[in-house]
């Protein structure tokens, strides 16, 4: 509801969701809306998720970094 404070986390997606799924979530989102952007190739995904390693959460200060 508009004006209501909710005290809750979404937790991580990435150790459920396989490449594939990555990659057409962020595809969607990139042709969604008017946006024109090109698709996002599942290997770019791999390559993401195989140099950044993470255990936790990005917190909100890291999330909001220029």
């Amino acid at each position: 509801m508009k004006g209501q404070t909710y005290n809750s986390v979404m937790p991580p997606q990435g150790p459920l969701l396989k490449d594939f799924e990555i990659a057409n979530a962020l595809t969607y989102v990139r042709s969604a809306w008017g946006n024109n952007a090109p698709p996002v190739a599942i290997e770019a995904v791999a390559h993401v998720r195989s140099t950044v390693k993470r255990d936790t959460m990005q917190t909100w200060t890291e999330l909001n970094q220029k």
